[in-house]
């Protein structure tokens, strides 16, 4: 069973990358009153992220911006999870979802459990979980400060999303015809059901 960690309306949310082109490694760090986290992506993940935020914002742009005062926003069919100091981990899966009502971004990701043995997940596929929500000027953020640091790098296919090596033919999965596994999941309403290298 996954271990849920709920920050909350998160104060501090910022996507970084380490290392040379090629060989980088990228993260989203947030914290907020309840603690911190730090979710290592791949590129395409961090590029997918800052692409959906994007169009999300360009249908809701005119719309003023709510005032952030208190947890009352925060939506209730998401668990409160655990009060902890800091949770680490890579992200197996995405999700990233915009609540029309309160007018706030929710992300969602889900990975492994550092404190046990990968091998014993590959049978037991217990994970880690961290939720945390944001505001529209935070989404802005996180979006252009995403797109500017997958632009540092290696330039990204269009079609399929994936890093183009320099000097080296790219085969692109999406135009061979075949449908890669989504990265993340881009829902408009939460009440649907339905070190990485660069």
């Amino acid at each position: 069973m996954a271990r849920i960690t709920y920050l909350g309306l998160v104060d501090e949310l910022q996507p970084l990358t380490f290392g040379e082109p090629g060989k980088r490694t990228f993260n989203i760090t947030v914290s907020s009153t309840r603690g911190s986290g730090v979710v290592w992506l791949e590129k395409e993940q961090l590029y997918n992220i800052a692409d959906s935020l994007g169009t999300a914002l360009a249908r809701t742009d005119s719309i003023p911006e709510p005032d952030y005062d208190d947890d009352a926003d925060i939506p209730p069919d998401f668990d409160d999870g655990d009060l902890v100091d800091h949770a680490e981990f890579k992200a197996w899966q995405i999700a990233l979802q915009y609540d029309e009502r309160r007018r706030i971004f929710i992300f969602a990701a889900a990975g492994p459990d550092p404190e046990i043995d990968p091998e014993q997940q590959r049978d037991e596929p217990d994970a880690v979980m961290l939720q945390f929500a944001f505001s529209h000027r935070q989404g802005i953020e996180l979006a252009m400060q995403g797109i500017q640091i997958v632009a540092a790098g290696r330039p990204i296919c269009t079609y399929c999303g994936v890093p183009i090596n320099r000097n080296e033919p790219h085969k692109c999965q999406r135009r061979n015809g075949h449908n890669p596994e989504a990265a993340i999941e881009t829902l408009d309403n939460p009440d649907d059901n339905g070190e990485d290298e660069d």
